[in-house]
């Protein structure tokens, strides 16, 4: 193996051993600066208050794309009013007003 080689090998080497390292503080996270306030259940809200936005006024929830105040988040209406909402299970899905919700079966 010639100085070339050899010189190419160990700086092949040290890069991959730098980017293995930022590769785990990517995934994991810096340990020693994450501060672990409590353990969060899936489809649990992290906060105690039913409003998701405290800039506007509302008893329930605010649904993301139409601003709309609803009592639960299935609750919240097509961000189109010309598409329909299907319920799909405990959820629901929008279709555009030409299509039925029993199209959603063929999918």
């Amino acid at each position: 193996m010639n100085r070339l080689q050899k010189c190419f090998l160990l700086n092949l080497l040290f890069i991959l051993s730098i980017t293995a390292f930022n590769i785990k503080e990517a995934l994991f996270g810096n340990s020693k600066t994450q501060d672990i306030k409590q353990q969060s259940t899936f489809g649990v809200p992290e906060t105690t208050s039913k409003s998701n936005r405290p800039d506007m006024p509302c008893k329930d929830y605010i649904c993301k794309d139409t601003e709309a105040c609803v009592s639960s988040p299935v609750e919240c209406p097509c961000r189109l009013t010309m598409n329909k909402k299907c319920m799909i299970g405990e959820w629901y899905t929008c279709v555009r007003g030409d299509l039925s919700c029993s199209d959603l079966d063929e999918v």
